[in-house]
C-alpha cells in the first residue's frame, strides 16, 4: 500500500506540473499597444454680416438676402462638422413659422448655405422641390443635402464641413400676412454645430 501511494503523488503532481509549465508559457507571451485620442473641438464663429438689416417691408412680402449681405460662417474647431439653425427669440408678439405659410404675427424664416464663393443664391432657391429651409423655433434643425440647402446655384452646404473651411449662410424673411405692431423686430437665430 506505501508503494501504491507514492505513486499516485508522482502522477498528480506531475500533472500540475504539465498544467503549471502550460500557463506559465502563455502569460510569457504578451503585446502591448497604445491608444492615442483626439477630442473632436466643435466651435463655429460668424466671420462677417452677423446682422441683417432689412429696413422696412411690406405685410406679406418676402425679401431674400443680396450677395453682398450673407453671412460668412467659419468652422473653427479642429473636425468636420455639421450646422443646425433655430430661430430663437423672435421678437416680440410675432412667431416663427414651422412650415412655408405665414400669419398674423407670423413670420417665415428660410436658411440655406452655399460656398462663400457662390453669388447667385436667389429666392428661388429656398423651399423648392423637397428641400425644407425653413428655420424653426421648437428646435434646432441639421442641414443635409435637401435641408438649408439650394438645389441650383450654390456649389457646397452646411454638412460636414472641414476644419478651416466657411460656409454662407443666405437668408429669406416672409413677413406677416398682418401684424398687431409696427415696430422694428429683432429676430435671433442659432447657429450650432454638430460633430461629423
Amino acid at each position: 500500500m506505501g508503494l501504491l501511494r507514492i505513486f499516485l503523488r508522482v502522477i498528480f503532481l506531475g500533472v500540475l506540473g504539465v498544467v503549471f509549465l502550460t500557463t506559465q508559457g502563455e502569460v510569457a507571451e504578451t503585446a502591448d499597444i497604445e491608444v492615442n485620442v483626439t477630442l473632436q473641438t466643435i466651435s463655429v464663429s460668424v466671420t462677417s454680416n452677423g446682422t441683417w438689416n432689412m429696413g422696412m417691408v411690406g405685410v406679406g412680402s418676402t425679401t431674400t438676402m443680396a450677395n453682398n449681405q450673407k453671412i460668412t460662417i467659419l468652422n473653427d474647431g479642429n473636425g468636420s462638422q455639421t450646422y443646425t439653425l433655430q430661430v430663437t427669440n423672435t421678437g416680440g408678439p410675432w412667431t416663427a413659422s414651422s412650415t412655408e405659410s405665414n400669419g398674423q404675427d407670423k413670420f417665415v424664416l428660410s436658411g440655406v448655405f452655399s460656398a462663400t464663393a457662390d453669388t447667385g443664391v436667389v429666392g428661388a432657391n429656398f423651399n423648392t422641390g423637397t428641400n425644407d429651409d425653413v428655420i424653426k423655433s421648437t428646435d434646432p434643425k441639421t442641414a443635409t443635402t435637401e435641408n438649408y440647402a439650394a438645389e441650383t446655384n450654390a456649389t457646397a452646404n452646411g454638412v460636414s464641413v472641414s476644419a478651416g473651411e466657411a460656409r454662407a449662410l443666405w437668408l429669406q424673411f416672409k413677413a406677416p400676412s398682418s401684424s398687431t405692431v409696427n415696430t422694428q423686430q429683432t429676430i435671433a437665430v442659432t447657429i450650432g454645430v454638430i460633430g461629423g
